[in-house]
């Protein structure tokens, strides 16, 4: 049985917390990914599950580096670096190692 929408409910705003989903959410999911034979899934869960851990404004400004011709080569790999080390994602470092590789290769990055 549903119950009808009390006013105070339809009111009620959406924020920040209604959609957000736990580190400890992910990490269970990337294990049944990898159980099930899943490792590209599992390791995009896990990422998912470190970025839990960085700042809003942190990732704003990453995703703002991850732009082509925003970042040179090795502004990247200090930034790779730092998210690695100070939030404990060495699955989003690497991933933002990789970039710096794929820009490299694609001429995608700033002038030095």
């Amino acid at each position: 049985m549903t119950r009808e929408p009390e006013e105070a409910d339809l009111r009620r705003k959406i924020g920040p917390e209604d959609v957000t989903i736990s580190r400890e959410t992910l990490l269970a999911q990337a294990a049944r990914a990898e159980a099930e034979g899943y490792p590209q899934l599992a390791r995009n869960f896990r990422r998912a599950a470190e970025l839990t851990a960085i700042p809003n404004d942190v990732l704003l400004q990453t995703y703002e580096k991850l732009r082509p011709y925003r970042s040179t080569y090795y502004a990247l790999l200090a930034l790779s670096q730092e998210i690695s080390a100070r939030y404990d994602a060495p699955e989003t470092g690497e991933y933002i190692r990789q970039a710096a590789e794929a820009y490299r290769a694609k001429g995608l990055l700033a002038e030095e």
